[in-house]
């Protein structure tokens, strides 16, 4: 049994662009981290809306990454390694899928777990690590972005979290993928640590704020408490804040934008695929060949119902030097939702 554990910033993802966004949707959880959570009070019909609007976000964001346009939020090729994860988690290879990241806001951390769920539909990352995690206290005796992940404090969360893994858990069991260099996980495990290449392209911002506008007015969302909560809760005492009380909407859009420069450019599409993602697939694959050989199951070879990880090998090569066509996305598109 294996676990597959990922960092989040420039690993799976890059939510620069996204963060403001993701913080006004998840009010309730941004207050409990507030200063301000004993003097604000946010009624249950006002989150009822924030919530219909996040789940609008989440699938508007999904199908833009899956258009042939994507926003490069989630790095191209990632719904592609957790589908396979999700395929050897029916075959009862892989147990569990974890987030474990330094970044300390756990809504962003959700908020790439949902839109993974969403495209596969169903659920698969177990639990999501974040920085202010009750269980990583010996890793902040260094200081926020300085502090090693480690071997130790990732076993305690996993058994003693939402994994419940068993005690006896052992470090071949466990793959992590991460841009950065954590010495003591990677003394520790060894092998089974994957150093991938950084992904840090910036979605463009104008794209996500026409998303997230039309997904607050489809939700029927009370804009003007909405400011209200945005301006007390995300903007710093020495932002400039301005108001245009015919557009209080777009007011908040201009707040989040003066927090958020240097996105690309509207017109400006992500990589495809690179090392990175490569270096992921090859690991799924090894995993899978190795539990086939000891239960001595042939590979699986091309079928009308699916595709073999040797064939998965020679398209994913193809993509590397193709240019995005309709035609392809669809056609990947399809064979791997054949699996679910």
């Amino acid at each position: 049994m294996y676990y597959f554990v990922f960092d989040m910033d420039e690993t799976i993802a890059e939510l620069y662009s996204v963060f403001y966004f993701i913080a006004s949707l998840r009010l309730r959880e941004t207050l409990k981290e507030s200063s301000l959570r004993h003097k604000l009070i946010i009624s249950d019909s006002f989150e009822r809306q924030i919530q219909r609007a996040y789940r609008y976000f989440v699938k508007r964001i999904l199908a833009e990454e899956l258009s042939n346009k994507p926003l490069g939020i989630l790095r191209p090729g990632i719904q592609d390694v957790m589908m396979e994860l999700l395929h050897l988690k029916n075959k009862g290879i892989v147990k569990n899928v974890v987030i474990y990241s330094n970044n300390s806001h756990l809504q962003s951390l959700e908020f790439i777990r949902d839109l993974i769920h969403e495209y596969l539909g169903t659920d698969l990352i177990k639990d999501c690590i974040h920085w202010n995690h009750p269980m990583r206290g010996e890793e902040k005796i260094i200081g926020p972005g300085f502090s090693n992940k480690t071997w130790s404090v990732l076993k305690k969360i996993m058994i003693h979290g939402n994994c419940q893994v068993p005690a006896w858990i052992q470090r071949d069991q466990v793959h992590f993928f991460d841009d950065l260099e954590h010495k003591d996980l990677k003394r520790e495990l060894q092998e089974n640590y994957h150093l991938v290449t950084p992904y840090n392209f910036k979605a463009s911002f104008e794209r996500i704020s026409a998303i997230y506008k039309e997904c607050i007015i489809e939700a029927g969302v009370d804009v003007n408490q909405l400011l209200d909560f945005v301006i007390q809760l995300l903007m710093d005492k020495e932002d400039i804040v301005l108001i245009d009380m015919d557009d209080e909407l777009e007011s908040i859009v201009e707040m989040f934008h003066e927090k958020t420069r240097a996105t690309v450019e509207i017109n400006k599409t992500p990589p495809m695929w690179d090392s990175g993602v490569n270096r992921m697939m090859d690991v799924v694959e090894k995993v899978a060949k190795n539990e086939r050989t000891k239960e001595r199951i042939p590979d699986r070879e091309s079928t009308k119902g699916g595709f073999s990880f040797r064939n998965r090998k020679r398209r994913r090569t193809r993509r590397k030097y193709h240019r995005r066509g309709s035609s392809q996305t669809n056609r990947k598109r399809q064979r791997t939702r054949r699996y679910l």
